[in-house]
């Protein structure tokens, strides 16, 4: 593992962290401005996180995120604290959000990959862009119940599963899924925004509150 201690390391070229953890500690600070790579294995995860605990550091993405995993998941763990324009994309297997903050970028996870925010609150500003298509997961089953506040648009034809968390949609429109997945007792979708649901709705458990229009599934 590698330890940023009170430091500011900015990336402009790529930066692969593959199999290992990279710690931050002292308010240190990873300016990404190229590419933030994370390449886990059955051999090792690819993470990064706080060496003592909350509060450690801050990740600006302005560049990519990139993150390919197979039976583990790449991880970017909670106590950091996330800014930036940046993309995150899962090129392969998952990519776990644990981070909180606010995210003003482009997320991507198409076919079979995934991209998960869980653990903590987090702000999506109206600029947050969601690739149609992708498979995006909000929560985990770890009993906490952050909210994922979505102040923009997701783009219509995503697949999503709602775990331990809020869903905040304050689309001014309709918010389509193709599908839609709520199994846990803490899964729920609150704000304005009617939800929409092209393709088969797992509503097993949760609630969904708060809409201004009609729902349709």
């Amino acid at each position: 593992d590698f330890t940023l201690n009170a430091r500011r390391l900015i990336v402009d070229g790529q930066l692969s962290i593959i199999l290992r953890r990279l710690r931050l500690d002292g308010g240190a600070i990873v300016d990404n401005n190229g590419t933030l790579s994370f390449s886990t294995s059955p051999a090792g995860q690819a993470r990064m996180g706080c060496l003592t605990g909350p509060g450690c550091g801050t990740l600006n993405n302005n560049g990519l995120i990139t993150a390919s995993s197979n039976t583990l998941v790449s991880v970017l763990e909670e106590g950091i604290n996330y800014f930036g324009s940046g993309a995150i994309t899962s090129t392969s297997g998952r990519m776990v959000v644990h981070a909180s903050g606010s995210f003003d970028g482009t997320y991507t996870a198409t076919g079979v990959r995934e991209l998960e925010f869980s653990r903590q609150p987090r702000l999506f500003t109206p600029s947050a862009v969601f690739t149609a298509g992708s498979n995006f997961i909000f929560g985990d089953t770890s009993g906490t119940l952050p909210v994922n506040q979505i102040q923009g648009c997701l783009a219509p034809g995503s697949n999503a599963s709602i775990f331990d968390s809020r869903l905040q949609l304050e689309c001014g429109g309709p918010t389509s899924f193709a599908q839609l997945r709520m199994e846990r007792g803490f899964s729920g979708i609150i704000g304005p925004s009617p939800v929409v649901v092209t393709a088969p709705f797992e509503w097993g458990a949760g609630s969904l509150l708060g809409s201004a229009g009609t729902e349709t599934f």
